[in-house]
């Protein structure tokens, strides 16, 4: 086991499928906390749940799931706030929410623009800028 992630703490958005779980999943193996985020919370909580119930690379480690909207700012504030409490840190940040339709290039609308934008460059930059003070401290 590699242990440059032992200990650590990771706040992983876009934690309920796809790249995300799998990140979130491997990060845990090698021995991190994770704090585990996405729009849709049950599918983090299931996760946690599945998470917390196997096999640990380290004593203490555990993990905890909040929905999250990431272009929402006071969402960001409220689940950086719950991190905070859990686990006191945030060593690694994995923006990994995102948001695409499946439409041909001639039918993405101005709506259908503004929402993968906030989603997936705006829902970053609220994330690091909210994450940024706690990893600095």
């Amino acid at each position: 086991m590699s242990h440059e992630l032992t200990r650590k703490v990771a706040f992983i958005t876009g934690a309920g499928s796809g790249l995300g779980r799998a990140i979130s999943e491997l990060c845990f193996e090698r021995g991190c906390s994770v704090f585990l985020a996405d729009v849709n919370g049950a599918s983090v909580e299931k996760l946690a749940v599945t998470l917390n119930a196997g096999k640990h690379a380290v004593e203490g480690q555990r993990a905890v799931a909040a929905a999250l909207d990431v272009t929402n700012e006071q969402q960001w504030a409220t689940v950086v706030d719950a991190c905070k409490s859990a686990f006191g840190r945030i060593d690694i940040l994995v923006c990994d929410a995102g948001w695409h339709a499946m439409v041909p290039l001639e039918h993405v609308t101005l709506d259908i623009w503004n929402r993968m934008m906030n989603v997936n460059a705006f829902g970053v930059l609220l994330g690091m800028r909210t994450v940024a003070p706690l990893m600095k401290a």
